[in-house]
């Protein structure tokens, strides 16, 4: 299948996603180092919600939902219909659930979420490198789809 030729991309993210908040961890342990001044901080947290610190405390509903989730995609990509879909969309939701998978571990280990980049040019919550592998994985899968669409359109 398809969408098999590009497995590597989650567990790959999810790797990336380990060694940048070990690093993090490692060299800005308390604090706050500026990286760009005026544009990006790393200021290390511990997070036991979701995006923008929602459900806060709720770890093991968390980690139910991202096994639920991650186990839905990887079917989808694995069992399902996804084979026919563009490369593009494939490794987009390959990119999410290797973003679910690094921040499913923290989790599960931590019982948190390690987050560590600030953008200092807008109010904007704290997050990390699997919140961008997410972000970006729904974004590419998004606009995959949207070409996949356009495309059906063209050929009828």
């Amino acid at each position: 299948k398809k969408s098999l030729r590009y497995l590597w991309i989650a567990p790959t993210s999810a790797l990336l996603d380990r060694c940048a908040k070990h690093l993090v961890s490692m060299l800005v342990p308390n604090g706050y180092v500026s990286l760009v001044p005026g544009v990006l901080s790393l200021v290390p947290i511990q997070n036991t919600g979701a995006a923008f610190s929602f459900f806060s405390g709720k770890t093991a509903m968390l980690t139910i939902i991202s096994i639920i989730l991650i186990a839905a995609l990887s079917d989808a990509l694995i069992f399902g219909s996804w084979q026919c879909a563009s490369t593009l969309s494939i490794s987009g939701m390959w990119m999410m659930i290797g973003g679910g998978l690094g921040n499913l571990y923290d989790r599960i280990f931590h019982g948190s979420v390690f987050d560590f980049l600030r953008l200092d040019f807008v109010d904007f919550a704290i997050f990390n490198t699997a919140d961008m592998f997410i972000v970006l994985g729904a974004i590419f899968t998004c606009i995959g789809l949207l070409f996949e669409r356009k495309q059906k359109e063209m050929n009828e």
